[in-house]
């Protein structure tokens, strides 16, 4: 009687297989990470002048429903109302047609300067206090 030996061969992936699959992975990973990054960037700052454009439309109508005289008490609790990032925390400044409003939002502190009589808002990045501070402008409306 003769013995016949079966053909055995092991299935799965050899070592080699698998180290190459996962850096091919490693690598397009490398590509996609810097995208999501800028996206999540730009997704903060859309967020920012979004809230901008709330605060402006705000100061505007308090502007107009007081008869062309920027009230900081009205303007701030108009503010409390249609926005959620502007906390107890916020500022607000009046100094005649012009309305600057300080707030954070995601860690960081953003001013929007409202100038009611050319109906132009302007919104900047805040680092650091006192002499210390600095002023990146993030986005400025057109006409």
């Amino acid at each position: 009687m003769k013995l016949t030996k079966k053909n055995s061969r092991k299935k799965g992936f050899t070592l080699i297989e698998l180290i190459v699959v996962v850096s091919i992975i490693i690598i397009l990973s490398g590509f996609l990470v810097p995208k999501v990054i800028g996206y999540q960037d730009k997704a903060k700052k859309a967020k920012v002048v979004n809230t901008a454009r709330q605060i402006f439309d705000t100061s505007m109508e308090s502007y107009t429903e007081e008869e062309g005289v920027l009230t900081q008490s009205k303007i701030f609790a108009s503010i409390k109302a249609v926005t959620d990032v502007v906390s107890d925390s916020a500022k607000v400044v009046v100094l005649g047609d012009d309305t600057t409003v300080t707030f954070d939002s995601d860690s960081k502190t953003y001013d929007v300067v409202v100038t009611a009589k050319n109906n132009k808002f302007l919104v900047n990045e805040v680092s650091g206090t006192g002499a210390d501070r600095s002023v990146t402008e993030v986005y400025k409306n057109k006409d």
